[in-house]
């Protein structure tokens, strides 16, 4: 816990850089110095604080300012840091936590559950005199450079720093970074605006084509277990649905010391699938959440595109594309790095853009679902977007009165973050897969889940699902939906 404030003495140090050379605060007496503190060489924020530090260096030795940074990592790795992004002041390598902890920044951090010690991410900005000046608890890692000369008052950068996130960098590396984020801005507008062209182009499509056949309704309900489906409700008529994820079965979270998960409810999802036209339909739910995000309100559109139909060769398969946007509000966390460490509305917010492709071959039905995510908010060695590849099947049990359903989702997630994870919390990734049991009768559909996903919401299965079947963390649940008729 940061105890130390501004005016205090900043703590005397020594340690050792890169090249095993020794470093210590009263080297730089009469100067000032920038001391950053960071989780961990390599990973995504680290490096774009570090490069932005490089890219602004000459500026602040010519201010009479020095940069160290400091992590627990060793020096063989400081070595690889330092001379993959050619990064001109050292890093000391604290493996003992001995700087960490003088300075406060060595502290019990919490994700998805799980409590390890960590990094905060801090920078202390220390006077000629060895007094703070300055404690930045949540750089910004893109900007941290400017965010220093602006709070040391230093000439002309007030203004740089208020306007530099609309002008294009000159450094090539961060030349990317601002197209990155150009893309992430843009990207609402783009995926609004290609549904709209599909809604209008299918709508178009519908009234030009005569129907024939007969429709293939190719699942029997939205979703299987953790996948939508093409099915739609119809307009005018609602389905009101309700999931439910028990705790482990099994495990060190399961077993009869908690009831098998019956002691837990580790996510409730309550939705309002409302047919707003005949392949349209507008989804409304509140989904309880599992980890640090929770409380999310969800509104989401699902139009369909193509409904298989029986002896038609145009149409051989049901496709429709999902879009949701999700936005927490959960209490924001007060430490930095943490999964709900929102500054912004924008920070809370997370989209799934899906694409539904289905087809029925006799009583058997298979369907693919590409998934992309993108993520207002992560932790710093996390990613804000994912890809993902889903998969569902259905196969009839009784005819007409029980499926078996299974589904399973492939996440993209780079080498990079799971190293991190691994290395910083512990934690591996698995893939979400779920089993089901769907009971169909006159005005319902049961379904009894099984799955090693803990959240329900794809915005939140997808990047965190950290429990494995093989270990035996995976819970059952249950999904019950009901179709009502609001209008005509």
């Amino acid at each position: 816990m940061i105890t130390l404030k501004e005016g205090d003495k900043a703590p005397a140090f020594t340690g050792k850089d890169a090249n095993g050379k020794k470093i210590a605060l009263k080297d730089f007496k009469g100067k000032k110095l920038v001391l950053y503190f960071y989780p961990q060489d390599m990973t995504p924020t680290c490096t774009v604080q570090a490069c932005n530090l490089r890219d602004n260096f000459g500026l602040l030795k010519k201010k009479g300012i020095e940069v160290v940074g400091v992590s627990p990592d060793d020096s063989a790795k400081h070595k690889r840091f330092e001379e993959r992004n050619k990064l001109p002041f050292p890093l000391i390598a604290d493996t003992d936590h001995v700087i960490l902890e003088k300075y406060g920044v060595w502290d019990q951090k919490q994700l998805f559950g799980h409590k390890y010690m960590g990094v905060l991410r801090t920078t202390f900005v220390i006077d000629e005199k060895g007094v703070i000046l300055k404690i930045f608890t949540k750089p910004k890692s893109k900007m941290h450079a400017e965010e220093i000369l602006v709070a040391l008052q230093v000439k002309g950068y007030q203004k740089a720093f208020l306007f530099a996130r609309y002008k294009q960098p000159p450094n090539p590396s961060s030349r990317l970074v601002f197209l990155y984020k150009t893309i992430i801005m843009k990207k609402y507008f783009a995926l609004v605006t290609g549904i709209f062209m599909l809604v209008s182009a299918t709508a178009q499509d519908n009234t030009t084509k005569k129907k024939e056949g007969k429709p293939v309704r190719v699942f029997n309900s939205g979703k299987t277990i953790n996948a939508r489906t093409p099915e739609v409700t119809g307009k005018g008529k609602m389905d009101f649905n309700v999931s439910h994820n028990f705790g482990d079965l099994a495990g060190s979270n399961g077993g009869i010391k908690r009831f098998f998960g019956l002691d837990n409810a580790a996510d409730i999802r309550i939705g309002f699938h409302i047919g707003v036209g005949k392949h349209t339909d507008l989804v409304i739910a509140r989904d309880k959440g599992a980890s640090l995000v929770q409380q999310i309100y969800e509104i989401g559109i699902k139009q369909q595109l193509m409904q298989q139909m029986e002896n038609d060769p145009s149409r051989p398969m049901s496709i429709a594309v999902y879009f949701n946007n999700a936005i927490s509000a959960v209490k924001k966390s007060n430490f930095p790095d943490q999964d709900n460490s929102f500054e912004n509305l924008g920070d809370r917010t997370s989209n799934v853009l899906q694409l539904i492709l289905a087809k029925r071959f006799g009583n058997i039905s298979v369907q693919l679902n590409p998934t992309y995510l993108t993520r207002g908010h992560a932790i710093s060695y996390d990613q804000k977007n994912l890809f993902a590849l889903g998969g569902a099947i259905k196969l009839p049990l009784v005819a007409n009165r029980l499926n078996l359903v299974v589904d399973y989702f492939k996440v993209f997630r780079n080498q990079a973050s799971k190293d991190s994870f691994s290395v910083n919390n512990n934690l591996k990734f698995f893939n979400p897969l779920g089993i089901g049991f769907e009971v169909l009768t006159s005005g319902h559909i049961f379904r009894l889940n099984f799955t090693n996903a803990t959240e329900i919401l794809e915005n939140r299965f997808i990047p965190r699902t950290i429990t494995s079947w093989g270990k035996g963390q995976f819970r059952w649940g249950f999904t019950i939906s009901r179709t009502f008729t609001l209008w005509r």
